[in-house]
């Protein structure tokens, strides 16, 4: 069951996506908007704890994440979420059923793409060492229009650490392990094996404070992609 969110005031963003993946069946759900889902809302209902440092759109971001994994629990069916600005591979379905299919039934998610100006951090040589991989993101937008015909072969490897949430595959199990350990967040550093400090401003960090107690995985190389424009972000600014 594949869902792709994307804000209702925002138009442009959900024709883009639909026209870049016309292969992709996915259902529109409304994101919640976070200049009118306010913070006093977002603490009430659970989201976050009093104090965060969240932008209007961050939190609206959390809450539409939130409703995601809600509908996964409550549906008992293993569930997709694309974000509007993702650029699907033309072989997703099937990349897709091959890569679950290699997964121990155990699995709770499995990331399909993550912002390729952060990289990404996954266990290469399980039980031996991490790898942290890294990109060119003018490149990458640069080559936008081909990497639907691209030729990928991904492999899924234990994720550590990422940063975006543009594509992810959620079991009911994974759910139920979000709704009870994530909610609601609260302030928290994050540090990365390099050393880098990453504080919680978004649902990606909310999601990286527990890959280590999830049994989360990457496809690699990834099957989405996202421009990264953070011109045209949602969650960053907060107009």
């Amino acid at each position: 069951m594949d869902r792709v969110i994307s804000l209702a005031r925002t138009p442009n963003r959900l024709e883009r996506f639909r026209t870049l993946n016309a292969h992709v069946d996915a259902q529109w759900i409304p994101a919640v908007d976070g200049q009118c889902y306010g913070r006093i809302e977002a603490e009430r209902n659970g989201l976050i704890a009093p104090g965060m440092a969240y932008t209007p759109g961050a939190i609206g971001c959390l809450a539409s994440h939130a409703d995601f994994w809600h509908f996964t629990d409550a549906s008992k069916q293993i569930c997709t979420i694309f974000e509007d600005d993702a650029v699907i591979h033309a072989e997703f379905y099937g990349l897709r059923e091959r890569v679950l299919g290699s997964l121990p039934p155990d699995w709770d998610i499995c990331l399909w793409g993550f912002n390729l100006n952060a990289g990404v951090i996954f266990d290469v040589i399980p039980g031996v060492t991490p790898c942290a991989a890294y990109f060119y993101p003018a490149k990458a937008r640069q080559g936008l229009a081909a990497f639907p015909r691209s030729e990928v072969r991904p492999q899924p490897y234990r994720l550590r650490r990422h940063m975006g949430t543009v594509a992810y595959t959620l079991s009911p199990t994974g759910a139920r392990k979000l709704l009870a350990e994530a909610l609601p967040t609260h302030p928290f550093t994050l540090t990365i094996p390099a050393g880098r400090q990453w504080p919680n401003t978004g649902v990606d960090m909310v999601l990286n404070a527990l890959y280590d107690r999830l049994n989360a995985y990457v496809a690699f190389p990834p099957v989405v992609i996202t421009p990264n424009d953070d011109k045209s972000s949602t969650i960053f600014h907060t107009k």
